[in-house]
């Protein structure tokens, strides 16, 4: 279960990061619809104890088809994002908020503090998978001379909030300083415990209680 929901969401991240070979895109979004197989038939025989997973997974082929809409692929986020709260699985709902927030910058262009834009299938930044060690400075995000468009920041931003608290809250705390670093013009370091809202991440543990508890 865990090999097939690992490998499945390699495959979609590497689908959404090629924008300049259409062949090699299909490929891997081809790959990470049989890892979705794979997941399904062991749903069906195993029982749900992995149907978060499985959302997760839907959702993030569902960005890298390019077929749907961005409200579309927000909602399964949403809903993935929402199932595995409801479950208790705080890092992989800490996974899945990185994960939306990953497709929605990967969407927008770049702004440079000079005021140019940047092309984003040419920025260094990428998705959030680190697929062997030749590849993990070319998916680092580098520069902190560019922004993204504020306006276009919101959801990013209340995502990749909700991921760090969550990544703290789980103790994976190298995991909160790499996002502190890779996003530094929408995360601070006051999110980590004050929560986006700056509610001392309150709101969110009230939120995922009353999920839980609507769950059981």
């Amino acid at each position: 279960s865990l090999k097939a929901f690992h490998s499945g969401l390699v495959m979609s991240r590497l689908a959404q990061r090629i924008t300049n070979n259409n062949r090699k895109r299909r490929k891997y979004y081809r790959r990470s619809k049989q890892y979705i197989q794979t997941m399904k038939g062991f749903i069906e025989t195993k029982g749900g104890t992995s149907l978060h997973r499985y959302m997760i997974m839907q959702a993030d082929a569902m960005a890298a088809s390019g077929k749907e809409s961005e409200e579309a692929v927000k909602a399964a986020y949403d809903k993935a994002i929402s199932f595995s709260a409801r479950s208790g699985h705080i890092h992989e709902t800490a996974l899945a908020n990185e994960l939306a927030a990953e497709y929605l910058l990967h969407k927008q262009p770049l702004v440079n503090t000079e005021g140019e834009s940047s092309d984003r299938g040419n920025s260094n930044h990428s998705p959030n998978m680190e697929i062997g060690k030749e590849n993990a400075n070319s998916m680092a995000f580098k520069s902190t001379s560019m922004l993204y468009d504020d306006t276009e920041s919101y959801w990013p931003r209340q995502y990749l909030g909700n991921a760090i608290s969550l990544y703290n809250e789980w103790g994976a705390k190298a995991k909160v300083e790499h996002l502190l670093q890779k996003y530094p013009t929408l995360l601070d370091r006051g999110m980590v415990e004050d929560g986006v809202n700056g509610d001392g991440g309150e709101g969110t543990r009230r939120r995922r209680k009353r999920s839980m508890m609507k769950h059981t």
